[in-house]
């Protein structure tokens, strides 16, 4: 897959019991590559610049061919800051 791309997903820093994955990202460009990332396969020939902003909240919706739960959860622990 060639650059530029551009990502949306989230990175999670403490547990919720929402079934989450620790991260998960969407990515899209403007000459047709993209796709979902699942872990790095070259972490010595790629290079990534984020930008993050903490949620206050997070919350999960329940698709209807899903057994995921619906819910919402305030991030808790050592590591977030709300």
């Amino acid at each position: 897959m060639s650059a530029p791309l551009v990502s949306a997903g989230i990175i999670l820093s403490a547990e919720m019991d929402l079934q989450f994955s620790p991260y998960h990202f969407h990515s899209f460009s403007d000459h047709n590559a993209g796709g979902h990332y699942h872990d790095d396969v070259t972490p010595d020939e790629i290079e990534y610049l984020g930008y993050f902003t903490p949620a206050k909240v997070v919350s999960k919706v329940k698709c209807q061919n899903s057994d995921s739960s619906l819910g919402s959860r305030r991030p808790e622990g050592p590591d977030v800051h709300v």
